[in-house]
């Protein structure tokens, strides 16, 4: 059975799988699947099935994948490929091999540099053969996948650098205050899963730790006393070694053996047999513990990588002094989201709360899919909403241009799901977003005991406004008036379009706010071109008090264009005539 490499832009982000004995392999973000790509944010948490079949495999994209796959140049959502041929989604690439995924993956290691070269390694051998087989090994470390992973790759390159030792073992001391009095954490060693069998002197893992240097002792069998200098009588020996990792937990290496004439070690013991094995193990623990922090730090930029797009998570690494996270005022456009049809869903979903949950989930990762694929930030989420944000740490070079095509991005996702004849986790599901731009305060914002980067500023509440009157009007994407109007002069009819909707002025404001409609390109909309020229005509007519000619117009609108019905029931509720004190403002009476 052949096997499937991932591989992902940083050299550490490579993971192999075998192929089960079905030959169906799943592939996705979430750690539920067979080959779990948790780095890449363009793989959905259920992305694709590969099922292998004598020769060849198949590659579908599972219901809900936000990206194609690209296979041969050519982007697609199924395909067949051969051993030996790769496709790619999202930044990952997919490579298919018969051979042992070990050796193809250190084909990769060597090809990317990650391991050194033959030259290299001969020059090393010349100093210390072991250094240049913890070269050989090192990748090892690097492709391991979690803590324990890490461990036995870690006592795998001491037991070849080491042979003569009789017990390796890697200790978490999380805890130093606790080395003395309880028995360390094993991670794993070399004996199997007898930890008890292992005997470890907390006297030396404690100096280890607290004063963060190795430590060596001897123990002569004559006389059971700890010397200092080295002897030929029998006896024991070890060593401990931290390795620092920055913030996270403090591990160590526990290395010990025996000496004497019958042992794996000659009788004439000197100082500097036991002073290479440490040195090397020095050299091994600032691999681990580089690697480790490195970790560290990717984890805590992973929640960053949830909420911001590349560039604005490179913005923020590259800042030395937090003044990228300080507030500062700017040019900012909001996108307020809110999903649709959950209530009819969840009644429908009470006795499963798990797939309602899983629903949900689904649907707001297109929100926020879309707003950071568009170089946005999230700021927030309340309920089955969320708040994007352009113009911070990355000033707004477009203005509000980006979050308006991640809103028609977001629509054409739901809109296609709908569509569809299969069930679908996003199936039944709508939304409505409201976008508006103008000056606001974006950064870390909260208390000295509790913040978080968001935005604040009127701009806000405006775009909150909007997307609540959605509802109402019956329009998914509501925009204001400086927001229609960078739409009107830069965006491509073949990316969106916008009508204007009237002035309309919500519960609890008092300055009238100009909406417009953001709409889809005019091959995915019911609304012609033609139609939009009408539809603003009709409006014009009746802020003017026209209401007659703007009936005439509206009657032209499409049957199903709620914002059609929206004015002619304004027009209604007067009796089809304006009022004596007529401004064009629509005062709503409810949010």
């Amino acid at each position: 059975m052949p096997h499937l490499v991932a591989q992902g832009p940083e050299p550490a982000q490579l993971l192999q799988c075998s192929i089960p004995e079905t030959g169906l392999l799943h592939i996705g973000r979430g750690s539920d699947n067979d080959c779990a790509v948790k780095w890449d944010r363009k793989v959905s948490r259920r992305h694709a099935c590969m099922q292998w079949d004598g020769g060849e495999a198949t590659i579908r994209c599972m219901d809900g994948a936000l990206n194609p796959i690209l296979v041969r140049g050519t982007s697609c959502q199924q395909a067949t490929v051969q051993v030996g041929e790769e496709f790619r989604i999202g930044s990952t690439m997919f490579h298919i091999v018969s051979d042992s995924p070990e050796s193809q993956i250190r084909k990769l290691l060597e090809a990317d540099g990650a391991q050194g070269s033959t030259h290299t390694q001969v020059a090393l051998r010349q100093v210390d053969h072991r250094v240049a087989m913890v070269s050989q090994f090192s990748h090892n470390l690097w492709l391991s996948t979690s803590d324990l992973e890490l461990s036995v790759a870690l006592i795998d390159i001491l037991s070849e650098v080491v042979p003569h030792a009789l017990a390796i073992s890697v200790l978490d001391c999380a805890d130093p205050d606790s080395i003395r009095t309880a028995k360390p954490k094993v991670l794993h060693w070399n004996g199997g899963e007898d930890t008890d069998r292992l005997k470890i002197s907390r006297t030396m893992v404690a100096a280890a730790v607290k004063q963060q240097q190795s430590i060596v002792r001897v123990r002569r069998e004559s006389d059971a006393a700890e010397s200092s200098p080295f002897s030929a009588d029998r006896g024991r020996w070890g060593f401990c070694v931290p390795i620092a990792a920055g913030s996270a937990n403090a591990w160590c290496m526990y290395v010990s053996g025996r000496f004497g004439a019958a042992d794996s070690l000659p009788p004439g013991l000197t100082p500097d047999d036991l002073a290479g094995d440490v040195q090397i193990a020095e050299l091994i623990a600032q691999l681990v513990g580089a690697i480790r922090q490195v970790r560290c730090l990717e984890d805590q930029f992973s929640g960053m990588r949830q909420f911001f797009s590349p560039s604005v998570v490179e913005a923020v690494a590259k800042a030395n002094d937090g003044r990228t996270l300080k507030p500062t005022e700017n040019d900012t456009a909001v996108l307020f989201c809110d999903l649709r049809g959950y209530s009819r869903i969840a009644e429908k979903s009470k006795h499963n709360l798990q797939r309602l949950l899983d629903r949900v989930s689904e649907a707001l990762e297109v929100m926020t899919t879309n707003i950071v694929n568009h170089d946005g930030a999230i700021a927030d989420f309340q309920g089955d909403s969320a708040l994007g944000f352009w113009g911070w740490p990355l000033p707004l070079a477009e203005g509000p241009l980006p979050a308006c095509r991640a809103a028609l991005a977001m629509l054409n996702t739901f809109d296609l799901a709908n569509a569809e004849t299969r069930n679908s986790d996003l199936k039944g599901f709508r939304i409505g977003v409201g976008i508006a731009c103008g000056k606001a305060i974006a950064g870390r914002i909260g208390t000295r005991h509790q913040a978080k980067v968001g935005v604040f500023g009127p701009v806000v509440n405006l775009g909150a406004r909007l997307e609540s009157m959605t509802k109402q009007i019956g329009c998914p994407i509501l925009v204001d008036g400086p927001t229609a109007e960078v739409v009107r002069a830069s965006l491509a009819p073949e990316e969106g379009r916008c009508r204007r909707i009237g002035l309309i002025k919500p519960v609890g404001v008092n300055a009238p706010i100009d909406v417009n409609q953001l709409l889809p390109p005019e091959k995915r909309s019911e609304l012609t071109d033609q139609n939009i020229v009408d539809f603003e005509s009709a409006v014009s007519a009746f802020i003017a008090g026209d209401w007659d000619d703007a009936r005439e117009l509206l009657g032209q609108m499409p049957v199903k264009d709620r914002a059609k019905d929206f004015l002619l029931l304004q027009i209604a509720s007067h009796n089809y005539e304006p009022p004596g004190d007529w401004t064009g403002i629509i005062n709503l009476t409810a949010k």
